[in-house]
């Protein structure tokens, strides 16, 4: 009878304590937000509509800040439950009673699996179902939009597009009568090698990116090479560039410039997965050589917001021997409604055959494969929190031959398994440390171990998540480890500390 009423006392404590501590968490964390990004969600709105907007924003933000913040807010409510019990000298009368600190825990051990059980509902059933309303209230809440490690699933076309990041509105400006000249080489005997040239009627200036239009290349010969698009990378950001303090140059017919030095006209590529055979296609040389180029421009026109994807991959789904391979690109920008960008590709000749070679697809300038808008692409995005179990297996089954993109299912996979047991493991180890004390007593020094132990464990958990997603790395085949090792470690370290504890 009293076990039965000790374990209501103890559960109905930890409850309260675990729901102050989940509205505190996450009220802090929609106050810092919402001035962290307040410069996204006050442009071009009245204080009214500014504030629906942060309220919807955060509203559907809820589940999804959950899913990240349930460990450290059981973990809270638990060392503050214990620490208020202990200070009330609750846990000694206990003790005098014939009850054991195991048995007075078991009960909130038991409603942090609940808890657990919970967030994988969440998780499975209630996040998938709001994700498109997510998604819509993201994109409608702030008005500057930009999506950071972009994996997007097309099922029309069956490709992945995977990328660094997606601006849908990178400040950039239009600049006229574009000259763009490499430095002469030297030989070892002191003699200058003839160099090329490029020019351009105008150009777009994004972040790092020059995107050239209507222009032609004057190689060593003199010789006139007409383009429709040509793209080169800035030695600075746009953002950086000062019209007044830039450096005067003169064009070639004399007219006065502005000058920057140091630019590279094709940086060489390289594919971060194996092809069928494990290796890679070669890095292609810069057309216009490896020395530094000075560019030149006439006019700095008006200021402008364009849609731009950094570094990125467009792979297709296995079909098999037919299947498309994948295409690496470091820039596109959305123009005339497609995107332009500066990609490699490669295509094998003889396939299956001792004389099997490989053939390398530079692309310049020239519209990509990606048939959706910068729109679609914020709308579909492929977010592994937004999505279910069931999904992201199917995505790693659709994909045998892409090892990259497997290896970082499975690890979100494996994840999703492990999650529900880290607010019992975080739990196990801070009890323990919460009492230095002789006489059952907390301390401040045992609460702040406790929450340093919870730091480490989020860093490694991280640690091990960032590492395990390499298909080459310490994990490359044994995604399970990467998710699994950080509950193994802090769960053995609990349980050993837990068995020395004065009970």
């Amino acid at each position: 009878m009293l076990g039965r009423r000790l374990d209501r006392y103890v559960t109905s404590f930890f409850v309260w304590h675990f729901l102050l501590c989940l509205v505190a968490v996450v009220g802090l964390y929609v106050v810092v937000d919402t001035f962290t990004e307040l410069d996204e969600f006050a442009k071009d709105r009245g204080v009214w509509e500014q504030a629906r907007w942060i309220g919807l924003y955060h509203l559907y933000h809820i589940p999804l800040l959950l899913g990240q913040f349930l460990p450290i807010i059981t973990l809270l409510a638990g060392i503050i439950s214990f620490g208020r019990l202990a200070s009330y000298n609750e846990l000694n009368a206990m003790k005098a009673a014939g009850i054991s600190l195991y048995r007075t825990v078991a009960p909130v051990f038991g409603c942090t699996l609940i808890i657990g059980a919970l967030a994988s509902a969440n998780q499975e059933f209630l996040i998938p179902r709001l994700e498109g309303r997510i998604r819509a209230v993201e994109i409608q809440a702030k008005a500057g939009n930009v999506s950071r490690n972009l994996w997007v699933y097309e099922e029309d076309t069956r490709t992945t597009i995977e990328a660094e990041r997606l601006d849908t509105k990178a400040e950039g400006v239009q600049v006229r009568r574009v000259e763009i000249v490499a430095d002469p080489e030297v030989t070892p005997d002191g003699q200058l090698l003839p160099s090329s040239a490029v020019r351009a009627a105008h150009a777009v200036w994004v972040r790092n990116w020059l995107f050239l239009f209507d222009g032609h290349v004057v190689d060593a010969q003199k010789s006139k090479h007409p383009f429709l698009c040509r793209i080169v990378r800035c030695a600075i950001d746009v953002a950086d560039f000062d019209r007044d303090a830039a450096r005067r140059g003169r064009l070639s017919d004399g007219t006065p410039a502005h000058l920057l030095r140091g630019a590279s006209a094709l940086p060489a590529l390289q594919f971060v997965r194996p092809t069928a055979k494990g290796k890679e296609p070669k890095a292609v040389r810069d057309p216009l050589g490896k020395q530094p180029l000075s560019i030149q421009f006439a006019e700095v026109e008006l200021i402008a917001r364009y849609r731009l994807i950094i570094n990125g991959h467009l792979t297709a789904s296995y079909a098999g021997e037919d299947t498309q391979p994948p295409l690496a690109f470091a820039v596109a920008l959305w123009h005339d409604n497609q995107w332009l960008g500066q990609a490699q590709t490669y295509t094998e000749q003889a396939k299956g055959t001792p004389e099997s070679r490989r053939q390398l697809i530079v692309y310049d300038g020239d519209p990509l494969p990606i048939h959706a808008s910068p729109v679609q692409l914020a709308e579909k995005k492929v977010d592994p929190a937004m999505k279910s179990f069931a999904y992201l297996l199917n995505k790693a089954r659709e994909n045998p031959r892409n090892q990259r993109l497997r290896q970082w299912l499975f690890v979100q996979l494996h994840s999703r398994l492990a999650f529900p047991l880290a607010n019992f493991v975080l739990l196990l180890m801070a009890i323990p440390l919460l009492f230095q004390q002789e006489g059952g007593k907390s301390t401040w020094i045992g609460v702040g171990l406790a929450l340093l132990v919870s730091l480490c464990y989020y860093f490694f958990t991280y640690f091990c998540q960032f590492v395990g997603q390499d298909p080459h790395g310490v994990f490359a085949g044994i995604p399970a480890l990467a998710a699994w090792l950080p509950i193994v470690v802090f769960g053995v370290g609990g349980g050993i500390l837990f068995s020395n504890v004065n009970t």
